[in-house]
């Protein structure tokens, strides 16, 4: 029976994207949400498509941290950068196919999951781009040269380039950006700048007690953006420590501006024409004059799991980062339309967090992390809803003044669900042990895009309610109308 009183979810909630918990609704449906796909068929919502493992080439030892382009267009998706036994790096091409190739392994070079970055660069001293790769922290530390296919130089910034200097054994983190011509690398409170003819030099020293934690473009002027703190061996961001951000031309021997900020500044990612930043476990909008808070991550305060560079990526306009077990996605839906949070991705085989991700192309995401100690590298379609990926939709609670009875449940779909087939099963969540479920089965006798679900919870009584759909054949929600009477 229909109740008297109908609460209704939809496109005007999809296209707010994801709130901020469960208790606050500043969005359209609640971050317990796993993964969705919100731009397939706008004003509908879908499962994600399934991941497909690109596994067969990588050593199963091999964690993929870190990845680039391949600018050169030698017939690569991408270029990663894998740690291994010992913390060894091994370098792997991703082809047009998305067949990974294990190319080369250091002997001597090491590197660390969160804070070791693989960039493109071009020399004119060997007139093709090479790749670089920044090693873990401590002595010896070094920039790793690779050509792309057999041959590296593991010394390439303390032998090959500067003779015999190593990098800083007191930071945590040697950034890497390639700024107009130059490559550059942050090394505790030194910017080195190295030209395309390799010319090295300290270009800008900064105050003894800074560290150089990450670099950047601010897009509003174009100039560098160089992140400092004042604690050198801070990878984690647990200590209370002043930071900075510095605007620099890459050529004065001093900063344009100097602003300081709240947090360990871990990346920068410019999209559009705004540059984001992460700081802490937070995620913000560099404005020009600090960062502006958007959102608080469900990271914990560790290099692994902090968003470095390795775990972020942009598709078009919009960008992916990491966020444990889960890729979100901050875009826009449509054009003109603010920019909004919701969840792309999520490691449904394991429990593990996801190392890395990078963009392979044709709205491709390349996803690494470990499934039962075995080192996986999976390609997701961010497009795609071919396949039915799995999803658990919490939407936001509903609280009500009185004690009421839920009736009923009707659902739009955007495709046809043929006879005796199921989208999912309907729990009501009221924070019980006992939350009533109800399949959700076409039993009309024919294929249908719309249908009513009686709700048969007895005399159950909500005084709050979160619904909740685990869904099963994938045919993209476009709307429900959740139906109740008041108990009097």
């Amino acid at each position: 029976m229909r109740g008297k009183n109908p609460i209704t979810i939809g496109i005007e909630q999809f296209a707010q994207g994801v709130s901020t918990s469960n208790n606050f609704s500043d969005g359209g449906f609640s971050p317990s949400t796993d993964q969705v796909n919100l731009t397939n068929t706008l004003g509908a919502m879908y499962q994600p498509a399934s991941p497909v493992n690109a596994s067969t080439n990588l050593t199963t030892t091999d964690k993929i941290i870190a990845s680039c382009e391949d600018p050169s267009y030698g017939g690569n998706n991408r270029m990663l950068l894998s740690v291994g036994t010992s913390d060894y790096g091994t370098f792997y091409t991703v082809s047009t196919s998305n067949v990974l190739a294990n190319k080369v392994t250091t002997s001597s070079a090491k590197f660390a999951n969160g804070i070791s970055q693989l960039i493109p660069w071009y020399d004119s001293s060997t007139a093709s781009t090479n790749y670089y790769a920044t090693t873990k922290a401590g002595s010896g530390g070094d920039v790793v040269q690779w050509d792309g296919n057999i041959t590296k130089d593991e010394t390439w910034f303390s032998a090959t380039l500067a003779g015999s200097a190593t990098l800083s054994a007191t930071t945590a983190w040697r950034p890497l950006l390639v700024y107009e011509t130059n490559l550059y690398v942050g090394d505790k409170n030194v910017l080195h700048r190295v030209t395309p003819d390799l010319t090295l030099s300290a270009i800008l020293t900064l105050t003894v007690n800074e560290t150089i934690t990450a670099l950047g473009l601010d897009k509003g002027t174009g100039l560098m953006l160089i992140a400092t703190t004042q604690t050198g061996s801070n990878a984690d961001g647990t200590y209370n420590s002043s930071s900075k951000v510095y605007l620099y031309d890459g050529l004065s021997n001093k900063a344009s501006r100097v602003i300081p900020v709240e947090g360990l500044v871990t990346a920068f990612r410019s999209l559009d024409n705004a540059t984001f930043a992460f700081f802490g476990n937070k995620f913000g909008i560099w404005t020009g004059n600090g960062i502006r808070f958007l959102r608080k991550l469900e990271t914990t305060l560790a290099s692994t799991s902090l968003t470095y560079p390795p775990k972020t990526t942009a598709i078009d306009n919009t960008l992916y980062f990491v966020e444990n077990r889960r890729i979100m996605a901050y875009g826009e839906l449509s054009g003109g339309t603010r920019k909004v949070f919701y969840p792309a991705f999520y490691n449904q085989l394991s429990s593990d967090n996801i190392d890395s991700i990078s963009h392979l192309g044709s709205n491709v995401l390349g996803v690494a992390y470990e499934i039962s100690s075995v080192n996986k590298f999976y390609t997701f379609d961010t497009s795609s809803v071919a396949t039915a990926g799995g999803s658990d939709f919490y939407f936001n609670r509903l609280n009500f003044e009185k004690e009421v009875q839920l009736k009923e449940l009707y659902v739009e779909m955007n495709e046809s669900l043929a006879d005796a087939a199921s989208i999912g099963t309907f729990h009501a969540m009221d924070d019980t042990a006992t939350n009533p479920t109800t399949v959700l089965t076409n039993s009309s006798g024919a294929a249908v895009y719309s249908m009513r679900i009686p709700l048969s919870f007895g005399d159950k009584r909500f005084r709050s309610v979160q619904p909740r759909i685990v869904g099963s054949a994938n045919k993209g929600i476009k709307r429900m109308v959740l139906s109740f009477d008041v108990v009097e």
